[in-house]
């Protein structure tokens, strides 16, 4: 992963979630400018040179705040739906998801389950910076390790994994985000190939 890169990255799980499959929240680019940037301009020791401030811009993403009352890390995984852990599962092998841990799959309680009783929850995933290398890597599936993984998907999942097309895909993120290296891009083929076998 290169630096300055995340935030594309992070873009690019909310555009290839389609239908809010694996409920990755809403997600776009945005551009910052400010001074703070360029802390380091102007130090070069010289203390009688009047220093510029000079404006720098970033390209980051920002994600709509999603409530929810802790993260997958903090709570037994046992009780999490079969269905929200198969398709955040199904997204992080096409995207290639580097680093999927617990605290960055928030919980949120859909009720409260009565006095000692966990009830329902949603997940949310948050945090893909570290999708969609330039290689492929080791990825860091914590998910894979629950025991909703041995479950076999539903006939829902299998259609949607069927109904992926990794070429049109291709062709939306080089639309929407064209900063996307093509490397990035083969890793999305390669994978998505990979879960369709």
């Amino acid at each position: 992963m290169r630096v300055g890169e995340t935030g594309f990255r992070e873009v690019a799980a909310y555009l290839l979630d389609y239908d809010h499959f694996a409920n990755v929240p809403p997600t776009a680019l945005v551009k910052i400018t400010h001074s703070v940037f360029n802390v380091n301009d102007g130090m070069d020791g010289n203390k009688s040179r009047e220093k510029k401030k000079l404006v720098s811009s970033k390209i980051a993403s920002f994600q709509k705040f999603v409530p929810h009352d802790f993260d997958a890390s903090d709570h037994g995984t046992s009780s999490f739906p079969v269905a929200s852990v198969h398709r955040i599962g199904i997204l992080d092998i096409r995207i290639l998801n580097t680093d999927r841990h617990g605290g960055n799959l928030l919980v949120k309680k859909l009720d409260d389950g009565g006095v000692g009783r966990f009830g329902q929850v949603e997940l949310i995933p948050i945090d893909h910076g570290l999708c969609l290398p330039e290689t492929l890597e080791d990825p860091y599936f914590e998910w894979i390790h629950w025991p909703q993984a041995s479950i076999p998907f539903s006939e829902e999942e299998l259609d949607y994994i069927q109904s992926l097309d990794p070429v049109k895909d291709c062709e939306m993120l080089r639309r929407e985000l064209p900063m996307i290296r093509e490397a990035c891009l083969r890793v999305l083929v390669l994978c998505t190939v990979f879960l369709k076998e």
